[in-house]
């Protein structure tokens, strides 16, 4: 009993592992995408004043 526990066990520590290192970079690109558009949001408005100035 207690070698299939282990079996599963390391298992489903792989599987994990995999899905963890297959979502993470689909994360930060996602992150990344809500960073620019906060950058986005706030240099446009900037922008539109700066040629208003002029």
């Amino acid at each position: 009993m207690r070698k299939t526990i282990n079996y599963y066990k390391k298992d489903i520590e792989k599987l994990t592992s995999r899905f963890i290192t297959l979502i993470e970079p689909l994360f930060i690109a996602f992150i990344g995408l809500i960073v620019g558009f906060i950058v986005f949001s706030i240099m446009l408005p900037l922008s539109e004043l700066n040629t208003f100035i002029r």
